[in-house]
């Protein structure tokens, strides 16, 4: 994953089962919110890409 200043963080993809399933990004989220300084409200567009068969995401502000 990459933040908005093009910073590289390792994290897990994780398919949850609530209401209807979604995937949420975990492990080293919070540090990622703390660094950009998100806060709740705060639109972030996800996008996403592969490099060599690797899942890989870009955080947008």
């Amino acid at each position: 994953m990459f933040d908005p200043e093009r910073r590289k963080s390792t994290l897990n993809l994780a398919k949850w089962r609530m209401s209807k399933e979604c995937y949420v990004l975990k492990t080293n989220w919070n540090h990622v919110v703390k660094t950009n300084g998100f806060k709740e409200e705060m639109v972030i567009r996800v996008l996403s890409f592969r490099v060599d068969h690797q899942l890989c995401f870009l955080l947008h502000r």
